[in-house]
């Protein structure tokens, strides 16, 4: 399974306490409260990703990481949850073919200055399923930019995927699994062109104690790019899912999130003839109020 590394100092952390409220597993973003995020990522494709610096810099990258502060604050938007997010802070790594290496600290460095500077949407579901992201702030004037800020908002995509866990029906633990309806951000393919095929992810509470409820999920899913299947490729990718939630009941927040990847290609995804893995890593740790962090077994002071 892919690991993340943690690369983002925790001397950033520091956040706006999260207001109680006795939703039970129901969000609750209200109107300015800020809740903030550490968030880390990792992508290893069996194919490259191409992607683009302004100035004819280009590489193809097997390897992406990503670790980001998101401060974000929203609330609802008609029957929908608008979230308008702050990066303060935004580091990336990566590794890409050999002969392109030496464009990766450019093209990176391009990134996290256009990331800083730009404003984070997403659009929930009330029960926390992750409808849209979009970046707003970054130019689009040219092809390039465009190209670039597709890609951008395909990693941030990935990055906040874990802060879709979907709640159960009513917000109540139903004593056995349910299941994510529509395609997790975390088992989609990066294309701009999108992806599909079939999947399950199912939730199920593994226990409670002080106000928060730990939540565990398992699936599986096959897909390929939309190109692909229009092209009658007989190409695919079949996954396998593990994650793990920490709800704060009081907040009606996740505390700590974190979803793992792993897949197989079949032989025309990737290289004629062989068979290639796919891993993915990505998890979200909120920064409370004292400024420790919440990690996977609770609050860690940096």
């Amino acid at each position: 399974m892919l690991a993340p590394t943690l690369f983002l100092a925790t001397a950033l952390a520091q956040a706006a306490p999260a207001s109680p409220a006795d939703g039970g597993l129901t969000f609750q973003w209200k109107p300015g409260e800020t809740v903030s995020y550490l968030a880390e990522m990792a992508i290893d494709s069996p194919t490259v990703l191409w992607l683009y610096g302004r100035e004819n810099a280009q590489a193809r990258f097997f390897r992406i990481e990503m670790a980001a502060r998101y401060d974000c604050s929203g609330g609802p938007k008609g029957k929908e949850v608008l979230l308008s997010c702050s990066i303060p802070e935004v580091r990336m790594g990566g590794t890409a073919v050999s002969t392109d290496q030496d464009q990766v600290p450019q093209i990176l460095t391009e990134y996290q200055a256009l990331l800083k500077s730009a404003t984070l949407e997403i659009v929930l579901r009330p029960d926390g399923h992750i409808k849209l992201v979009d970046i707003e702030g970054m130019p689009q004037d040219l092809i390039r930019e465009n190209d670039i800020h597709e890609m951008i908002r395909q990693l941030v995509r990935r990055s906040v995927s874990p802060l879709g866990m979907q709640t159960p029906k009513g917000g109540a633990d139903p004593g056995r699994s349910w299941r994510h309806k529509g395609p997790p951000a975390f088992l989609e393919l990066i294309s701009k062109y999108g992806s599909s095929g079939g999947m399950r992810y199912e939730y199920a509470v593994a226990g409670e104690k002080g106000g928060i409820t730990a939540i565990t999920a398992e699936g599986e899913a096959m897909v390929a790019t939309t190109a692909q299947r229009e092209a009658g490729i007989p190409a695919s990718l079949s996954m396998v899912a593990n994650g793990s939630y920490r709800f704060d009941t009081g907040a009606g927040q996740l505390a700590y999130a974190e979803v793992e990847v792993s897949g197989l290609t079949t032989a025309s995804y990737s290289l004629p003839g062989s068979q290639q893995g796919y891993g993915f890593g990505a998890r979200m740790m909120r920064i409370n109020a004292d400024g420790s962090i919440e990690g996977v077994e609770g609050p860690i002071q940096p």
